[in-house]
């Protein structure tokens, strides 16, 4: 299985609809829109060193310009 499976696997156990790692969590826009929270850290299977996952929430609407 690869990194993608392992997170598909830890969003079942969680009941999170969406979680991403650090580096992603880090480089959503400044916006409100979507706010990253820090859910924990954990030896994902196959992996060498842990790694911090990130739910993601939506906060509000976003602007839309036409």
């Amino acid at each position: 299985m690869n990194t993608r499976s392992r997170m598909m696997e830890e969003c079942n156990r969680l009941g999170k609809d969406l979680l991403v790692f650090q580096n992603i969590a880090e480089r959503l826009p400044g916006n409100q829109t979507y706010k990253a929270g820090f859910v924990e850290q954990l030896m994902l299977r196959g992996k060498e060193k842990e790694t911090q996952i990130y739910k993601v929430n939506k906060t509000g609407e976003r602007s839309v310009v036409v």
